[in-house]
């Protein structure tokens, strides 16, 4: 689907651009593209994607790079914003340290975003892991059950900005995106209590417009998150 000012369009990309085009450079979740309509079909044809302003992509594949063919997944281009999302019950350091790293190759800013506030009586432990292994990033303490800070985030949506949420699967993604679009428009579910581990409520990357301005895409949760070119760790 193709968002343009008359509504959202189906399309698909041209033959020749399958044809002659590496996968990471076939259209992706916010790129501008140039389209030609085709009366006979049930979608219109994707001519050129449109120079893009950033790109963040990871590595996904084995684990062994010797073995395993490894290729790159594109996950949204021209973000202004990534809101790398963890809760604040569990933040995984690790993960948060190469999201970081990918997210600043890739030309955006990163933001990290801490949910499930409401669980955690003193926080103050995890934000200084965060300010000793990250120093200087902005990070917002959330909580997707009573909207605490999530206001805080609209200041990235100003200017018509368009923001990315990545993480896990159960860190509260799409609670978080909801509570900014106004409406239900994503799936939830409860995670796992014995765990904490949720499951692939965002099965597909949603564009969708924010009320007053800015662009927000929820992605699925992703288990791994593998630096491009480096080994995962």
């Amino acid at each position: 689907m193709v968002l343009t000012e008359n509504g959202s369009i189906r399309a698909e990309p041209s033959t020749d651009m399958l044809y002659t085009s590496d996968k990471e450079q076939l259209p992706a979740v916010g790129d501008w593209v140039g389209m030609l309509p085709r009366p006979r079909h049930d979608t219109d044809s994707i001519e050129v994607v449109l120079p893009r302003r950033s790109v963040l992509a990871r590595t996904r594949g084995g684990s062994d790079s010797r073995s395993a063919v490894r290729e790159i997944q594109v996950i949204a281009t021209n973000i202004d914003f990534v809101f790398t999302t963890h809760t604040a019950v569990k933040t995984n350091i690790a993960r948060l340290v190469r999201e970081v790293a990918q997210i600043e190759q890739s030309g955006s800013t990163p933001v990290i975003l801490l949910t499930k506030s409401d669980l955690v009586a003193d926080p103050s432990e995890v934000l200084e892991q965060i300010e000793n292994t990250a120093p200087g990033l902005r990070v917002h303490l959330t909580s997707g059950l009573t909207g605490d800070g999530v206001d805080e985030l609209r200041q990235y949506l100003t200017g018509n900005r368009t923001v990315v949420f990545i993480g896990a699967s159960g860190v509260g993604k799409s609670t978080i995106s909801n509570l900014l679009l106004g409406s239900e428009l994503l799936a939830t579910r409860e995670v796992r209590e014995y765990d904490g581990k949720g499951r692939h409520t965002t099965t597909a990357r949603h564009l969708m417009p924010i009320p007053g301005g800015g662009v927000l895409i929820d992605t699925p949760g992703m288990r791994t998150f593998t630096l491009q070119n480096a080994e995962e760790g």
